[in-house]
């Protein structure tokens, strides 16, 4: 059954002007080391870093509880696919789809929240 939707855009150059702005002090915020170290290894590490912005937001909407954006991590797995690892407390019962796609403006993602039987 489905517990929840999420979806969020995001201008690319939004997070690349926070992090001029901010710099480490910003993305240290938002996003784990290994998310950066995944970003950074990217042509344009903005297109990346806009992405997982937008599945954190994505997700906060679709559980409908204020998480901290650290708490959210986003990995890929083998083949590419996005995925969630949450490191707060939540209900045993569920599972979270996620799919994430950019372009040189924008990022966009969305998360589905089933909750299993």
């Amino acid at each position: 059954m489905i517990k929840g939707t999420g979806i969020d855009i995001v201008k690319i150059d939004r997070i690349k002007r926070a992090a001029d702005k901010w710099g480490e002090r910003f993305l240290r915020r938002i996003f784990s080391e290994d998310e950066l170290n995944y970003c950074s290894a990217k042509g344009n590490s903005f297109e990346s870093l806009a992405a997982r912005f937008a599945a954190k937001e994505a997700f906060i909407k679709a559980i409908g509880a204020r998480i901290d954006f650290k708490s959210i991590k986003i990995y890929n797995e083998p083949s590419g696919k996005p995925c969630l690892i949450i490191d707060e407390p939540l209900p045993p019962n569920l599972r979270f789809h996620l799919t994430i796609s950019h372009d040189t403006e924008y990022a966009i993602a969305m998360v589905i929240v089933e909750e299993l039987q």
